[in-house]
């Protein structure tokens, strides 16, 4: 849960997709569960981080998937770079 405001926000689905050929570069599908869907930043959000995830040393070629809540005030790309460093630096996977 992403959060500056005490809700859960957005629910959203991020998972990179599993392919037979190995050295293809990975791709990954976001899909919106609950909230709003009229916003593509929130989007944004959990491609970034399902590709942080899918793509640490330890996940390679793991199918886990991401299930994020995002409840923030400001969606601005300062934003999104220091949830995402903060995430990186946690090792949460």
């Amino acid at each position: 849960m992403i959060s500056d405001i005490g809700k859960i926000g957005t629910l959203i689905e991020a998972a990179r997709d599993m392919k037979e050929d190995v050295n293809a570069a990975p791709t990954f599908s976001i899909r919106t569960l609950l909230g709003r869907r009229d916003d593509p930043v929130l989007q944004v959000y959990a491609r970034r981080l399902i590709e942080s995830i899918a793509l640490a040393p330890v996940n390679t070629g793991s199918s886990r998937s991401l299930l994020l809540g995002i409840a923030l005030q400001s969606n601005s790309p300062a934003t999104l770079r220091a949830v995402v460093q903060q995430i990186e630096q946690q090792k949460l996977w």
